[in-house]
């Protein structure tokens, strides 16, 4: 069994991504959050 690599994302290069999906879908940051399951408390524990 091969040991899994963690991934490396780029920051802002994600956040120009949520960014984009959000205007897309016509959702404020609020909703979109919550379409994920994300609430204000816990943004920074946000794991891929």
């Amino acid at each position: 069994m091969t040991a899994k690599k963690p991934l490396v994302i780029n920051q802002p290069e994600v956040g120009k991504l949520i960014r984009e999906l959000r205007i897309l879908t016509g959702l404020t940051q609020e909703q979109f959050a919550a379409s994920l399951g994300v609430t204000g408390w816990n943004y920074g524990q946000i794991r891929f």
